[in-house]
């Protein structure tokens, strides 16, 4: 089946489709020496930026260790301009960012993830150069995740995400998590550079911290779990003025806001959980197909990405609410726990409270394989301390995404239940269907259909949102289908009010993964980073948006287009 695309007809003045046509396609290698190589699974393509001036793409791997740079001069047929070869001393790259005439990438250290990383800059890349030039690097965090310049390119903010683990002595730590801002100074003199840390947190309640629920026989270290452990930045988006900064704590459901003038974390706040008793949902991956049903089920959001859209003197917050468990494993960590556990195991512990319940129908459909039992629950999140049960049946991530007003987080949109429903019915051959490293010899995405339901479903990790001359669109992509949603935004309210436009999935869905992938058909497998590229940006004088498969190691780039 070749790629599926999806359109829907709206009204701007006059009825008309907005749709996505595909520009081109590109795998990009895995090794580049000795010899050049493609893999599928070889982590050539992870995280992607865009310079404009220049029209370069780059796009970093994490396994390959290899930073990319894609010439999009003529978008309908990119080349690969060079790349650069990270040592394995040197760390792995996790993501990169681009402003004016610098590229910074954020690099793990080179010894074991649990220790401080670093921030490699290069000089931005000029079509003909012979090759990418490094610039020099500075220390980061631990584990440097994420990375973006303001729009001054002034200041590069890292999210450090203290990744926890065992050290170079097989001792388990669990390093804080932290903001590194690297700041220019105008008299030409070096950067400067300021730790912003989480502090002050741990009498906090009302925050997520799931290592506070570690038996203390089981937790590793003396000391008592704190909040800036477990504190998880996965990803900043700055406001267009450049006053503040919006930081995700995945892990913690919650928004930190940090004032870029002080350095001050004014804010952190926690999301709200997501009510799905008038949305449906597809809770199992044992139910035959494709079955979307009401239950009275909440989940926590959990975002993983973010952008800023202002309208007028307000700013919003877009979330790719994808969801986050949390897993210590004997051979990472040294021993075992998880937040999370199957619905039917909670209920055959007799885990949730009937006096809150209510709903034997409910309590029932928690224990059926082909309901709600094989659904990933939290064990913590609605947890009664004082009972002992669970006062909530809550699921992880929101399965699409939402708009918060920042000034005081309140929630103005949430796609409900649209996308899981647009996959199931335009793209149900491939209905929250995934990719598995060590199955892709004899599976595809045809018969691994519905395999996601009982986690994260269509598993929305990535957003992106664009306001090109009188348009504006938000993009989000589904990491486990491979598909690109498009929402126009009307904002003439002073509120942002999405509309859905278009959805598209490259690739083919009837063969295995590995024979998609040697037949250049595997699409985005495993869709990791989303992006615009502007009008005004390109050669075409169209929307752009790239997609970026992390197993595929592919970019697609389209351009929308109306009829």
């Amino acid at each position: 089946m070749s790629s599926l695309l999806v359109l829907s007809a709206l009204f701007h003045g006059a009825w008309s489709f907005v749709y996505l046509e595909k520009l081109s396609h590109t795998k990009l290698p895995s090794r580049i020496s000795p010899s050049t190589q493609y893999q599928m699974f070889g982590g050539a393509a992870e995280e992607a930026a865009y310079d404009k001036q220049r029209r370069m793409l780059y796009v970093v791997g994490e396994e390959s260790r290899l930073l990319h740079v894609m010439d999009l001069s003529d978008p309908k047929n990119p080349t690969l301009a060079t790349s650069y070869q990270f040592s394995p001393s040197d760390g792995i790259p996790r993501d990169v960012a681009v402003c004016g005439d610098e590229v910074a990438v954020a690099v793990t250290s080179g010894i074991k993830d649990v220790y401080e990383g670093h921030v490699y800059f290069f000089h931005a890349y000029t079509s003909g150069s012979p090759e990418l030039t490094f610039d020099g690097k500075l220390p980061a965090g631990f584990f440097p995740d994420m990375l973006t310049f303001t729009g001054d390119c002034k200041k590069i903010l890292i999210a450090n995400e203290g990744r926890p683990g065992k050290d170079i002595n097989n001792v388990f730590t669990d390093p804080e998590g932290s903001i590194t801002v690297i700041e220019r100074e105008r008299s030409g003199s070096p950067p400067s550079e300021r730790l912003v840390q989480f502090t002050g947190q741990n009498q906090r309640f009302d925050l997520r911290i799931p290592i506070r629920y570690i038996p203390q026989n089981v937790w590793p270290i003396k000391s008592t779990p704190t909040f800036e452990q477990d504190a998880t930045p996965e990803y900043i988006a700055v406001s267009p003025d450049n006053k503040y900064a919006y930081i995700i704590l995945q892990k913690n459901n919650a928004i930190a806001k940090l004032s870029l003038s002080t350095y001050a974390i004014e804010a952190i706040v926690p999301i709200p959980a997501k009510d799905w008793s008038s949305y449906t949902i597809d809770p199992s991956d044992r139910d035959g197909g494709v079955h979307l049903r009401q239950f009275p089920l909440k989940s926590i959001r959990q975002p993983d990405n973010a952008k800023v859209l202002t309208i007028g003197r307000n700013n919003f917050l877009i979330t790719a609410d994808e969801g986050m468990t949390t897993d210590f494993t004997s051979a990472n960590d040294g021993f075992v726990w998880s937040d999370h556990d199957l619905a039917d195991s909670l209920s055959r512990q007799n885990k949730f409270d009937p006096l809150v319940f209510n709903n034997d129908t409910f309590l029932e459909a928690l224990k059926m394989d082909n309901k709600a039992g094989r659904l990933t629950l939290s064990k913590i999140d609605g947890l009664n301390l004082f009972t002992g049960k669970m006062d909530a049946a809550m699921h992880f991530g929101g399965r699409g995404f939402s708009i918060w007003k920042t000034s005081d987080m309140s929630l103005v949109f949430d796609s409900g239940d649209e996308i899981e429903k647009e996959l199931a019915n335009s793209m149900k051959s491939v209905f929250n269907t995934d990719c598995i490293r060590n199955t892709i010899t004899y599976q595809g995405p045809e018969n691994l259909r519905d395999t996601q339901s009982d986690n994260y479903g269509p598993k929305i990790g990535v957003v992106d949102y664009i306001k090109d001359y009188d348009e504006e669109f938000i993009v989000v992509g589904s990491e486990t289908v491979g598909a690109i949603f498009v929402y126009s935004v009307n904002t003439t309210s002073g509120t942002p009010k999405p509309r859905f436009e278009t959805a598209y999935r490259t690739g083919d869905t009837d063969y295995v993964w590995s024979e998609l992938y040697e037949m250049g058909t595997a699409g985005d497998a495993g869709l990791s980073a989303v992006g615009f590229i502007g009008r005004d940006d390109n050669v075409l004088n169209k929307t752009l948006v790239y997609s970026i498969g992390q197993y595929s190691g592919s970019v697609t780039i389209f351009q929308i287009d109306t009829l």
